[in-house]
């Protein structure tokens, strides 16, 4: 887990903090017609199955602790 917070080098040369949000991750399917909400959706497998579980989350919900958080390319 941790903390996905990322480093980031602005235009003047001086380090900040950039906060990861549900928006920028590859587990984010945007809603049709509304871009500020979609699924956070995840495969889970179990001893006889997997299947994928999508939960309701905001675009730009804090997404720091989010222990499935993989950034987007």
């Amino acid at each position: 887990a941790g903390s996905w917070a990322e480093r980031v080098v602005n235009t003047k040369g001086t380090e900040v903090r950039q906060m990861a949000i549900c928006g920028d991750c590859k587990c984010f399917f945007v809603f049709e017609g509304n871009s500020e909400k979609g699924d956070c959706v995840q495969r889970v497998v179990d001893p006889r199955q997997a299947y994928y579980k999508a939960k309701p989350v905001e675009a730009d919900q804090d997404a720091s602790n989010c222990s499935s958080f993989q950034r987007s390319k």
